[in-house]
């Protein structure tokens, strides 16, 4: 069973390549054999969020090296740390605040509730 589920929230600077993993919050290695990346726009760059195992966040960063940048969201400094591969990339190791993707997060949370609402009104 592949509970692993990747999103992109696009905004104009960046794309936020969300991560969910759902029922028990576990994924198995497993799933990286058959994993497709959900299409992102490597003229931009890529921010990871969300819970995985590190070889998933590994693999996420070498999946996404065609990007202009990667960055990798950690909590514990509140912010975006940026893996460089562009010369017009933010510099490698600049942290991006928080508040830069959470705005976007925030919005997409309220999109796919009212969009849940609107299904379930739907349903026979």
């Amino acid at each position: 069973m592949n509970n692993l589920d990747l999103r992109v929230i696009d905004t104009p600077k960046f794309q936020i390549l969300n991560i969910n993993i759902a029922g028990n919050g576990t994924v198995e290695p497993s799933v990286l054999k058959n994993l497709e990346l959900p299409k992102l726009d490597y003229t931009k760059g890529v921010v990871l969020h969300g819970r995985g195992p590190i070889w998933l966040y590994g693999h996420l960063v070498h999946q996404c090296h065609p990007a202009r940048w990667v960055g990798v969201f950690d909590p514990r400094i509140g912010g975006v740390v940026v893996e460089r591969h562009h010369k017009e990339a933010p510099e490698v190791g600049e942290t991006i605040p928080a508040n830069e993707i959470q705005k976007y997060l925030e919005h997409n949370q309220e999109q796919a509730k009212d969009s849940s609402r609107h299904q379930a009104h739907m349903a026979p």
